[in-house]
């Protein structure tokens, strides 16, 4: 499948180059959100706060502290709200300057 090959892309290239930057918070929650973005054809994921709690493990304000910096340094974006949930991406262009600087 054709999203199979671009998650494949995608997980080499946070492995190889962005995961030595993040915290292990921020990690979960990239993978979570990648894993369900890439599970359609939109490759865009509809999250709510709880879904990525509850799918993490991590308490409300470790999640918002790591999706915070998660589209702070550009490792996934924030698309529309939505009453289901707002719409999150994987970005292609993380800020790796950004985040060897901090």
């Amino acid at each position: 499948m054709k999203s199979d090959v671009i998650l494949s892309d995608v997980l080499t290239h946070f492995i190889d180059e962005v995961a030595t930057y993040l915290t292990g918070d921020e990690t979960k929650l990239f993978l979570y959100i990648a894993r369900m973005a890439f599970d359609g054809d939109t490759y865009l994921a509809t999250l709510t706060p709880k879904q990525m709690m509850d799918a993490t493990g991590l308490d409300g304000q470790r999640a918002l502290t790591a999706l915070t910096a998660l589209i702070q340094y550009n490792v996934i974006n924030e698309r529309n709200m939505t009453p289901a949930g707002t719409e999150y991406g994987v970005n292609a262009s993380p800020d790796m300057e950004g985040l060897r600087a901090r």
